[in-house]
């Protein structure tokens, strides 16, 4: 599974050491997010050193695919265009299979209110040390546990984010519904993944249920990280977004994140 392979990968680039900031090498700790052993590194997202924090030997869930301890070039890329972002102060946002909780940490420190969910109960308490690392008012911040099948109450929010979660064809129908459930009349999903065609599939099916989309691709070009080509996928559920976005195109027609 590519998935796997690449968590694979950067496991072993977060236990290699180069004393360099901005990689993924980093420290071994113990960790206080679950008791058990953890990574410490950091990852350069636009003008943002986000800390973060993995666990070394995770708990595979048994009933679904999931990756969770892992950050993937296309959170980094997700992130790196909300960073690129206007202030988003005033919005709300949700991150669906938040994992280590890099976007929605990022959203955070651009303004919003993030909720990050997840399904596993290990992630979101590494996503809340991890928030807490980098300086996130506990007040902008909530976690919650999310099964799509079976989705708790959620207050309409002005955004959904999520990153490389859309491998799973069988979640695609509850995903669809979530996301007419809990996104405000006007608001945005931002997806980031590779333009395969699981991805494309559901977006596909999302636009013809009434969303709007724009998209751009670019390459992560990140230390420790593949050199992958990540479609952002911008759906608008009405015409106008929430005015703080940046526009997926800029005058110049490039992308607002960044090239490295």
């Amino acid at each position: 599974m590519i998935c796997g392979l690449m968590i694979g990968f950067l496991n072993r680039q977060v236990r290699k050491s180069t004393g360099k900031e901005d990689t993924l090498a980093g420290k071994n700790l113990t960790g206080s997010a679950t008791g058990r052993s953890e990574n410490q590194f950091t990852i350069s997202v636009g003008r943002f050193t986000v800390a973060m924090s993995a666990p070394l030997e995770p708990d595979e869930p048994e009933d679904r695919i999931s990756c969770w301890w892992g950050v993937t070039s296309a959170s980094v890329v997700l992130s790196e265009y909300l960073a690129a972002s206007q202030d988003l102060g005033g919005l709300t946002a949700v991150e669906l299979g938040c994992g280590l909780g890099l976007a929605g940490i990022t959203a955070a420190k651009m303004g919003a209110h993030v909720v990050f969910t997840d399904y596993s109960s290990d992630a979101l308490a590494f996503a809340g040390r991890n928030s807490a690392l980098n300086g996130v008012e506990s007040a902008k911040t909530s976690f919650l546990i999310l099964d799509w099948d079976k989705p708790a109450a959620l207050e309409p929010v002005d955004l959904l984010l999520g990153a490389e979660i859309l491998y799973d064809y069988f979640f695609h129908g509850s995903l669809i519904h979530l996301a007419h459930e809990i996104l405000k009349d006007d608001g945005t999903l931002l997806l980031a993944d590779r333009k395969r065609l699981v991805v494309t599939r559901f977006v596909g099916r999302l636009v013809s249920s009434g969303f709007r989309c724009s998209q751009i691709s670019t390459v992560c070009r990140h230390e420790g990280f593949p050199n992958q080509e990540i479609t952002i996928y911008r759906l608008d559920r009405c015409r106008h977004a929430p005015r703080a976005l940046t526009d997926l195109r800029t005058s110049s027609g490039k992308s607002p994140v960044p090239d490295k």
